[in-house]
């Protein structure tokens, strides 16, 4: 990174006392941009992205139990918010169960109750770094009826 103290140009001996500056540095966490008058710079606040994350997984066909070899990667730091799993057809006679693993352990357990489509888990606070991922495992299907087409979305912050 550039040492700004040292600028000299036009006469001036600071990068504050440059025409086209502000008057002193911002506060800590602030970037440098263009003014709206496009004729000299300032500082401002940095945009925090707040919109959430959502990733996707698919799984098609008769569910079967098996070991998720699929990762989903995450490219920077997040908390995983919810996750919510759909499926086109029922399971009937037991529940579909997902164990949801990140690296390769367990996180978080997901069903979707025998006779209906839908299941989901809300209000978690899993943290997630970067470079982590995250695999799915059918651990159970429905019993007399498997589950079919399975559709899984997490939300992240």
């Amino acid at each position: 990174m550039a040492n700004y103290s040292s600028v000299k140009a036009a006469g001036a001996s600071t990068f504050v006392a440059l025409n086209d500056t502000p008057s002193s540095f911002g506060t800590a966490g602030q970037t440098v941009q263009i003014n709206t008058g496009t004729n000299a710079l300032e500082f401002v606040d940095q945009v925090v992205d707040t919109a959430p994350l959502i990733k996707a997984y698919r799984y098609d066909d008769i569910l079967v139990t098996n070991t998720g070899e699929k990762r989903l990667y995450l490219e920077k730091a997040y908390t995983l918010n919810t996750i919510k799993a759909y499926v086109d057809t029922a399971p009937v006679g037991a529940d579909v169960t997902l164990d949801i693993k990140k690296n390769g352990t367990s996180l978080q357990t997901v069903s979707i109750p025998a006779g209906t489509l839908t299941g989901s888990q809300t209000s978690l606070t899993h943290s997630i770094a970067a470079n982590d991922y995250l695999t799915i495992d059918i651990t159970q299907v429905g019993s007399s009826t498997a589950g079919e087409n399975l559709y899984l979305v997490f939300t992240f912050n």
